[in-house]
């Protein structure tokens, strides 16, 4: 009687212990889906996220797809089903996408991201105030900067005629050629046309505080183990050996905390 319960638990400590290997087994076939907010020309986007994709295969010992998104909403409903197990998500993006649907921060952009407004540089805008009544055009309403410029302008008591571009490259051309008076864009757009001699074509009136950058982010499912290497893979990118992918940014890590003075301005925005 005794060894015949004994053989019927031993039984069944082997069936969990086939079905717990044979189910992580499942899981280490099924490809990890890679997300990036739509930032970037397909072209561009594909040549900068697309390696990084194969880097964490290469690490992870798993497939990782990437796929790419034709908009934002289409980005943000994935997120919002929770389809990627690994993204780059924007600074208010992030609150909701954590708060609500089990995505946990790793790593951000080093630096802040701040809201700058320019002029051309033969503007006889001097000040912010003088945008009253001006036209100031921002990238879409979706990006986090045209965000952070409606509460700047909030709190500035500021309402200017406002008209939205595709990108933050489009706006500073869009003054560039007289088609706006002024162009609230991040810092990170300025810098482009710096590097390619161009940003002293503008003068800067006005900058915003800065809040935290862009943030990848791994579903809860994703294992322990993995987020380390992901993790790991981000960290290692600016460095100048051993990596696939070598972009311009550094990334830093991060926590959820960082995020709350984003949460405060979230709320301000959806309170009218």
């Amino acid at each position: 009687m005794k060894n015949s319960w004994l053989n019927k638990t031993l039984v069944i400590i082997f069936m969990l212990g086939f079905y717990a290997t044979s189910h992580a087994d499942r899981n280490e076939s099924v490809p990890y889906t890679f997300g990036v907010f739509p930032h970037l020309p397909p072209a561009q986007f594909a040549a900068k996220y697309k390696p990084l994709a194969k880097d964490f295969t290469r690490r992870l010992k798993q497939n990782v797809v990437m796929e790419a998104q034709k908009d934002y909403a289409t980005f943000s409903e994935a997120l919002r089903n929770e389809q990627y197990d690994i993204a780059l998500v924007q600074s208010f993006d992030y609150v909701w996408a954590h708060d609500e649907h089990n995505y946990i921060p790793l790593v951000s952009l080093s630096k802040p991201m701040t809201a700058v407004f320019v002029v051309n540089k033969t503007s006889t805008i001097r000040q912010v105030s003088d945008l009253r009544g001006k036209k100031l055009v921002s990238p879409p309403q979706s990006d986090a900067v045209t965000k952070l410029t409606g509460l700047s302008l909030r709190k500035l008591g500021i309402a200017p005629r406002r008209e939205f571009t595709h990108s933050e490259f489009s706006c500073l051309q869009q003054v560039l050629i007289g088609n706006a008076d002024a162009c609230a864009t991040s810092q990170r757009a300025l810098t482009y046309f710096d590097q390619h001699k161009m940003a002293n074509r503008f003068r800067v009136i006005y900058k915003s505080a800065p809040i935290p950058h862009s943030v990848f982010v791994v579903h809860k499912r994703v294992t322990d183990t993995n987020k380390n290497i992901i993790k790991r893979t981000l960290l290692g990118l600016h460095k100048p050996k051993g990596f696939v992918v070598k972009p311009a940014e550094k990334f830093v890590e991060t926590d959820d905390a960082s995020y709350d003075v984003v949460r405060v301005m979230r709320q301000s925005l959806l309170t009218p």
